[in-house]
């Protein structure tokens, strides 16, 4: 399977941090320098830095790049034990009616008793708002990468 120049650069820097290279908390070293390393586009060592910190490799800080993620501990995802799942018939107003109730939206929930929200509800939402708008740095609307998480890609495969 033929590898991106990004994937290729993700797999090295992520080889230097694991082979303490790096150190937790260390910065790494400017996307000007690392394009001038690699000789690559600086789009390209932007990518697999993305790539990195997706994976929580390493983090970005406003104004000052990319750092060793101090809580970063180089693991295999643990094999599943090997279980025999049945598959189990339900019908699609049962499963949607147990999504919404073990869910956060029971606000949502269609012909619940309680039709309107509850005031605490409603100022729930508006603290977590507020918290929202005012730490826009904490990426609550992050999503991750685009091809998925690694550990769950490699389970899939296995």
């Amino acid at each position: 399977m033929k590898k991106y120049q990004y994937q290729q650069i993700a797999i090295d820097l992520e080889k230097k941090v694991t082979d303490k290279q790096w150190v937790s908390g260390e910065k790494l070293p400017s996307i000007r320098q690392l394009s001038a390393q690699y000789q690559i586009s600086k789009n390209t060592v932007i990518h697999a830095l993305y790539e990195l910190e997706a994976a929580g490799l390493i983090e970005a800080r406003p104004k000052t790049g990319y750092f060793v993620t101090t809580v970063f501990q180089h693991k295999e995802p643990s094999r599943l034990a090997s279980l025999t799942l049945t598959p189990t018939a339900v019908s699609m107003p049962v499963l949607f009616y147990d999504i919404m109730q073990r869910g956060a939206a029971f606000d949502i929930l269609p012909n619940s008793p309680d039709s309107a929200p509850s005031n605490h509800l409603l100022s729930l939402n508006r603290h977590l708002n507020k918290a929202q708008r005012n730490n826009p740095q904490r990426k609550a609307m992050h999503y991750d990468s685009p091809m998925g998480s690694p550990a769950l890609r490699f389970q899939i495969k296995e």
